[in-house]
């Protein structure tokens, strides 16, 4: 009797354990659909964007012209009006240098690997993000030299790899915190220290530009670490990004041949680290 009751009790104990497996793989199910709706939805809002910046670059077009024929036909003497004309044409030129990297952003390209100036790559990424910083009141620290070698790289997927990057820490960060963009150069294991990147596809003494992108928010739990890069894993609230940022940042960088790392900086936040090849002389 006793053998039949221990083993009774076993199998509820059994019964009870895969309920609960089963209840966590029922919500996790449904949490990756709701993902893959955000995902879908995102898409659409994409193409959106792209037709709607179409649609507004016409009309941005007529008034700039508007503009420079009043400013030929104004006096120069008076000088408010001829101030104000001056403020318009630069609100709208601004309005149209945004319309102009929308539909660049949102335009499907061939993967197109040219040497490029690391540093003004990061200027624009940050230049992107600018209003988002604004609205967060977060400082930003620039960190590199003046000049950086060349690197290979696809321009506009090295910056859809920023402004990911950029657009998270500011997601991470409370008001008034900083993020800091750094960038460094020298031969791996020679004038730079080894990267946090695991073994990776670099040789000892090989020339690299790393990059380390750091936040001042509370970081990442240490069991969430090692998934950051799975598709439609994320550590923020529904709503709040779909977790195919560093999905996608992970196979853009692998395309690149680099590499990029996660980890929680010892004085606190976030640091990202990414790692690019300098693009090779060619000895004439």
């Amino acid at each position: 009797m006793r053998l039949a009751y221990r083993e009774l009790s076993r199998s509820q104990a059994t019964l009870k354990a895969t309920v609960q497996q089963l209840q966590a793989s029922h919500e996790e199910l449904q949490q990756t659909q709701l993902q893959l709706i955000q995902a879908a939805k995102l898409e659409s809002v994409g193409s959106l964007a792209a037709g709607v910046a179409h649609e507004v670059k016409n009309p941005l077009q007529t008034i700039l012209m508007g503009v420079d024929y009043l400013s030929h036909s104004t006096s120069a003497s008076d000088e408010t009006v001829v101030m104000a004309l001056h403020d318009m044409r630069e609100a709208v030129q601004r309005a149209n240098r945004i319309i102009q990297e929308l539909l660049q952003l949102s335009a499907a390209r061939d993967f197109d690997l040219k040497a490029e100036d690391l540093s003004a790559v990061l200027e624009r990424s940050l230049w992107l993000v600018n209003h988002g910083v604004v609205a967060a009141q977060v400082t930003v620290v620039r960190q590199w030299p003046q000049s950086l070698p060349r690197v290979p790289i696809d321009r506009g997927k090295i910056e859809q790899v920023l402004i990911n990057l950029f657009i998270n820490a500011l997601q991470a960060m409370p008001a008034q915190g900083t993020l800091t963009v750094a960038a460094r150069t020298g031969c791996l294991g020679v004038d730079l220290p080894p990267v946090p990147v695991g073994p990776g596809p670099f040789r000892p003494g090989e020339p690299l530009v790393v990059v380390e992108v750091h936040d001042t928010g509370p970081g990442i739990p240490e069991s969430q670490l090692a998934r950051v890069f799975d598709p439609f894993f994320t550590t923020k609230p529904v709503g709040v990004g779909t977790g195919l940022g560093l999905s996608v940042v992970k196979k853009i960088m692998d395309l690149h041949d680099g590499a990029i790392a996660i980890q929680n900086a010892p004085e606190g936040g976030t640091r990202v680290t990414l790692v690019f090849r300098v693009q090779p002389r060619i000895d004439l």
